[in-house]
C-alpha cells in the first residue's frame, strides 16, 4: 500500500541521515533486531554505493546480515 511505501522511504531516509551523523553502528543493529532487515539492506546498498570508503560499515553489515 501507499502507507507502507511511505514508511519504507522514510525509514531509509532516516537511516542514511543517522549514518552521516554517527560512527556508532549500534542503531543499525537495533533496526535489524526490530525486524527492519530490509531497511538495513537498502541502507547497506546506499552506503556502499555513495560512501565506498566506509569499510567499517561494510564489515558491520557483513557480520549482521
Amino acid at each position: 500500500t501507499f502507507f507502507t511505501l511511505d514508511n519504507y522511504f522514510q525509514g531509509v531516509s532516516l537511516m542514511k541521515q543517522e549514518f552521516l551523523l554517527s560512527t556508532d553502528f549500534s542503531w543499525l543493529k537495533s533496526c535489524h533486531q526490530a525486524h527492519y532487515a530490509l531497511f538495513a539492506r537498502i541502507s547497506l546498498l546506499e552506503i556502499t554505493t555513495r560512501y565506498p570508503h566506509a569499510t567499517a560499515a561494510k564489515r558491520f553489515f557483513a557480520a549482521l546480515l
